[in-house]
């Protein structure tokens, strides 16, 4: 489903503020008041302002952050629709390939096929997919608190150091405090209160994030740009198939030789065995993808694609002691 997965964004997740909804480096003011505050202050204030912000972001909410891990730069954008119900998330990070996810209260959640998925989907005749939707009448984005962060839920407890405060003429304030992992967290509150943003610093890292709270639009992806998680999943066991089968006949013929016993493997031995490799490969893979016949000498094991309509098959046969294996 939706991820943040990178480590500037874990350390703002450990704030429990949630990515996204974290902000942007202050402005310099031309009057500016700097004092001291301790641990209890500073959790009173962080708490205060997530949960302005949480209250403001109810009508919709938009967040970019913009991160370099180690020399990898990436940068990822979620938006929050409350009218619709809808919400989006888009990233990018170093040099793999772009990712992006869409979800619909009532409806189900989208995310981007990889070069894997495309090459499933092509073979099933939808070159255009690019989206994987996962249908669920129940889903509802409020429960997916990687996607829609509560900015209520940064607690006291979370916060246990002391820091500085700097109000700005303007009546924005910044606080700034270090943890023991000498990460740096410089967070933006608005005059009004609310948690806007938060720059945090550590070895070897960086990450800025902005936060907006204001009504969204958020478009899911066109039907033509759609293909059934379901469906994927199906004709990604039949691409794969062909090379599946190999193992299926050859752990059938081991199978078959163990229960022998180290005697003459018998043509009841090959099949029954043939049965129970491609009973339990069928089940991991959720459809009958794998056929079994009986035939002289032993068993076929074989596999039709629905889309290509390519058959391949292997036979399994006993042969005293051994068992063959043989491609079609």
């Amino acid at each position: 489903m939706f991820r943040f997965s990178q480590p500037a964004l874990a350390a703002a997740v450990s704030l429990s503020v949630g990515a996204g909804l974290l902000g942007a480096p202050g402005a310099a003011f031309a009057a500016d008041t700097g004092s001291a505050v301790t641990a209890q202050e500073m959790a009173s204030a962080m708490t205060s302002a997530a949960a302005a912000a949480h209250q403001a972001g109810k009508s919709g909410w938009k967040s970019v952050s913009v991160f370099n891990a180690f020399g990898t730069a990436g940068s990822e954008t979620a938006v929050y629709d409350a009218v619709n119900k809808r919400a989006s998330l888009h990233e990018v990070y170093g040099d793999d390939e772009p990712w992006a996810g869409y979800a619909a209260d009532g409806k189900g959640y989208y995310r981007t096929l990889d070069a894997t998925d495309r090459a499933t989907a092509r073979m099933m005749g939808r070159p255009a997919a690019r989206y994987a939707f996962e249908a669920n009448s129940k889903y509802t984005i409020a429960r997916d608190f990687t996607l829609l962060p509560n900015m209520a839920e940064l607690d006291a407890e979370d916060v246990t150091f002391a820091g500085t405060k700097t109000v700005h003429d303007d009546g924005t304030v910044d606080y700034r405090f270090t943890d023991t992992t000498a990460t740096t967290y410089v967070s933006h509150v608005s005059a009004a209160g609310a948690l806007t943003g938060m720059d945090i610093s550590g070895k070897g890292w960086t990450s800025t994030m902005t936060y907006t709270a204001a009504p969204q639009t958020v478009t899911l992806p066109a039907a033509t740009a759609v293909i059934s998680a379901s469906a994927l999943l199906k004709g990604s066991f039949y691409r794969t198939a062909p090379h599946d089968l190999s193992f299926v006949a050859r752990d059938a013929a081991s199978t078959a030789k163990k229960a022998a016993k180290g005697k003459n493997v018998s043509v009841k031995q090959v099949r029954t065995a043939a049965g129970k490799e491609a009973a339990a490969y069928n089940a991991f893979a959720g459809y009958p993808v794998v056929k079994v016949t009986s035939i002289k000498g032993g068993a076929r094991v074989s596999t039709t694609n629905p889309w290509t309509k390519k058959t391949v098959a292997y036979t399994v046969k006993a042969s005293g002691k051994k068992v063959t294996v043989k491609k079609k």
